[in-house]
This record gives C-alpha cells, structure tokens and sequence, in this order.
C-alpha cells in the first residue's frame, strides 16, 4: 500500500520517513503529484504531529517529489501548442501542486511565527523560508506558462518568509534543500531569484523563454546584488515588512521598515559577451537549447535581461490618448523587409486602441497573436498613410490563462524605434545582409542601424553598399535587442 492510502493517523505515526519517500521515489509522475498533492496539504496542519515532525515530513515528501515534478515541466515544453487541452491538464497539475506546496510552508511558516516570541529556532526557520520561497518561485514559473504575473498574495507570502527569515537572523544560513545534492543556498539568496524574476515580466514570455529565463538567472545569481539601502543603480525595490509587490524604483519610498533593493547591472555586463555569441548563432555548452534555432531564443531573452537590469526598461514620458483606426503591421525582421523590398503581399490588420509619441497600443483576439512576442520587431503604418514606422513589441496584457478562447483578447504595446526606415544593402566581411537606418548618414554624427540575429557581431564594421560607393562604419554601441534584431549605433568618419 503507498503511503498517501494509508489513513493520517497512520501516516502521521507509524509510517516512516524514509518510506514514503521511497515510495513516491518509485511511482510514476502522475501517482506522485496527484498522491503527494493531498497528503502535504493534510499534514502541514495535522494535529496528531509537533510542528518539528510536521516540518520533517514536508521536507522529505516535498524532497521525494522534486523529479517528479520537474518532469511536469520537461512534458508541458516538449507539447506543442497544437495539444491545448493535455497542456492545459498539464499545467492545471502542475501548477496546483507547487501551490499546494506552498500552502504547507505557509502553514508551518505561521507556526514559525507563532513561536517567535519566544525565539523561533534560527535553523529551523532558515530551511522553511528557503523552501517556502522556492516552492513559491516554481508557481510563478507555472504561472507564466499559463500568462499570469507574480501577484500581491504571492508575495505577501515570499515576504513573510524572509521577513521571518530576517527577524530570526537566519537570512545567510545555509540551507541544503535536497539530501543528495552538495548544493547549498540561503533565504537571501531565493528571494533574490524571485526578486530578479519577477523584475523580468516572466508572464509577458512564452514557456520556452520562462524556462531559458528562470535557467539564465540562476546562471548569473552571484553577479545580482540585493541590498538594504538603494544605490545609483538600484532598479527595484520592496518592503519585506509589507504586503506589497516589488516596484520599479523611481523616486526614494520615503520611510520603510525592512527595505531591500535589488541591482543587475554586474549581471547584465556579464551577459553581453554572451548575446554577443548568441546572436552570431552559437551558445557554449551547458546553456539551455543546444538545437538549431536555440541560440536565437537565447539571445531574445538575453537582450531582455540586459535591458531591464541596465535600467534602460522603456518608461512613458508621453500621454497616451485614445485613437481608434486601424494599422497595417507586418511582424518579424525578415518579413518587414521584404515588405519594404516589394514582396510582402498580405500585412495584417490591427486596431489601434490609444497612441503616444512612443508608441501605439492595439487590442488583438487571442487567434490573431499568432506567434507574435515580446521584442518582435513590426513595421506599421495607418491604413491611409504613405510611410512605415519601426517598432518592437514591448508588452502583453492578458486576463488569464495563455491558451484562452479564441475571441478573448489581448492589448499589445508597440514602442516606436523610428520612421520611415531605409532598407540599405550591407556586408560585415564575411556576408552580405540587408539593414534598416533609422537615421541619415552624416559624418562623425552617430547612426542607428537595425542589424538581423543571428548578424554581425557588435564590434565588427559594418560596411553599406551603394551604387557608387561604400561606406565603412565604425561600430559604437548596443542599443536594443529583440527576438531577431538588434539596434545599434555607428559612426561614419571617412
């Protein structure tokens, strides 16, 4: 008989925990998560147990299923989206039993609180904070998958815990969260995960790019800083004392109780060497997606990481005003420039829903998105207007759940890079591509450029080819990435 058939009392008693963790270790994925899913909600609150056995056991059954669970996962990105109704399942599944693991460590979190006053012990604390926040962050990942942000009771949860964390002096004592592995961490440090994820807009990527996302973070963990007191490059920040989400650091929050900010600025240096590689088409061995095709999807999230963590995030200066009308848009690189070359045939039809000098916002039925993302690069125009416009797409507002009906729909923000771009034959030494100028060429002044990715690497010439002449440019700097394209500044001295 598996543990989980066996009534509470006998569990909670006589069954021990080396059993049961031998016999969800033994199961298939699916007895394990639907078996382990009930029996943790159950016992974090049994009675017939302390709280230092109710803590023992969660761990262990929590530790036992940690496989299981990451095979959910392996599953829901191996599905295409053909098979919505097995993603959807999948993801019901999965999703529930990371917040059901979480609704256990809440429940001893409180009981951890309850003795606080008379001093909780820090050890103890430090090892359910730190699960408690994992287990935290892995429901945001599958909220993302479903398109849903990390909410205000997601983090008045992760807040409590590190608050808890803090109080106790048991912020940077280390934890080893599985017994076979070496690996050690502390609350700090998962906090700081979920403080950089949730910074990133996870729910804004499809799960391919959540995945690279939450693996890229973990990879540059030790370069992201987390302190009480904001610095010239403080982005974020948040008060573990409150219930609150984190925000966007703007202007000083005036008195706090438990402040902390966070930084990625030593992170996203470090990944550019990196997107420098993936966008020339290659990735070093031991980062995610080593197939054809991976090296463009890395790098899309790469130059997302290394525009928010920068602080170079766009923020609205202009008035957004109601408009309605409609716009002709061809989305990607590629097909923006064949639709300047001539041999684009059909743009598709968005309806405007407000503009800025910025940008445009757009209301689109789910069946339209198609495979648009976040950081697609668009050429747009209205549908009386003579000239295209550059834009990328910046962001998704969605009401739930990725996979909805067809007829629900989602606003789309389009940030203006630039108008009337010129499509100008170019080679970087080793092969010749097409760019867009979004200015005009002008001695010693410097000039944006639109390169493909994979293209060129950023500190290669870049050479315009004219009719009468050709013109060597002299690479300067990086200004945006997207999922295929990169802008970037030149100067023409000669």
């Amino acid at each position: 008989m598996c543990a989980w058939q066996t009534p509470l009392h006998a569990v909670a008693q006589l069954q021990s925990v080396e059993q049961l963790a031998q016999d969800i270790s033994k199961s298939t994925p699916f007895e394990a998560i639907t078996g382990v899913t009930p029996l943790m909600d159950t016992l974090a609150a049994a009675p017939e147990a302390t709280l230092a056995e109710r803590v023992q056991m969660i761990f262990s059954l929590d530790e036992a299923a940690q496989l299981h669970a990451r095979s959910y996962i392996e599953r829901f990105l191996a599905l295409e989206p053909c098979y919505a109704s097995e993603r959807r399942s999948l993801w019901a599944l999965g999703r529930g039993y990371w917040a059901t693991v979480l609704d256990a460590y809440a429940e001893l979190l409180g009981a951890l609180q309850a003795e606080a006053q008379e001093g909780a012990d820090p050890e103890q604390v430090a090892q359910v904070a730190v699960r408690m926040i994992r287990a935290g962050v892995l429901r945001a990942k599958w909220d993302a998958f479903g398109g849903s942000a990390m909410d205000g009771a997601l983090w008045s949860r992760l807040n409590a815990a590190y608050a808890l964390a803090i109080r106790s002096g048991a912020e940077t004592l280390l934890v080893r969260p599985r017994a076979d592995r070496t690996t050690e961490t502390t609350a700090e440090r998962e906090y700081l995960r979920a403080l950089a994820l949730s910074s990133l807009s996870l729910e804004q990527l499809d799960p391919m790019r959540v995945e690279v996302a939450t693996s890229m973070v973990h990879y540059v963990l030790p370069l992201l800083e987390l302190t009480d007191t904001p610095s010239s490059t403080s982005s974020v920040w948040v008060d573990v004392a409150r219930l609150m989400a984190p925000a966007r650091l703007i202007a000083s929050p005036g008195e706090l109780a438990l402040p902390r900010y966070f930084c990625g600025v030593a992170a996203a240096l470090s990944l550019q060497g990196l997107l420098d590689l993936a966008m020339a088409g290659g990735l070093p061995p031991g980062l995610p997606l080593q197939r054809e095709g991976g090296a463009e999807v890395v790098a899309g999230v790469l130059s997302r990481m290394i525009r928010i963590w920068n602080n170079d995030a766009p923020t609205r200066r202009h008035r957004r005003l109601p408009m309605a009308g409609q716009m002709l848009v061809v989305a990607g690189f590629p097909h923006f420039l064949a639709q300047l070359l001539g041999s684009e045939a059909n743009p598709a039809l968005w309806q405007l829903r407000d503009a800025s000098l910025q940008g445009i916002g757009v209301r689109l039925d789910v069946a339209e998105l198609g495979r648009l993302k976040v950081g697609t690069l668009i050429g747009f125009k209205p549908t009386d207007g003579e000239h295209w416009c550059l834009g990328v797409v910046r962001r998704f507002k969605r009401s739930g759940w990725r996979e909805a009906a067809s007829c629900d729909q989602v606003t789309v923000g389009v940030e203006k890079l630039g108008a009337a771009p010129e499509v100008v034959a170019a080679d970087d030494g080793l092969q010749p591509l097409h760019v867009f100028l979004l200015d005009p060429i002008q001695k010693n002044v410097p000039l944006r450029v639109v390169v493909p990715v994979p293209g060129p690497m950023s500190n290669q010439a870049l050479y315009l080819v004219g009719q009468s002449k050709t013109i060597k440019l002299t690479p300067l700097d990086n200004l945006d990435f997207g999922v295929d394209f990169a802008v970037r500044t030149y100067l023409y001295t000669a």
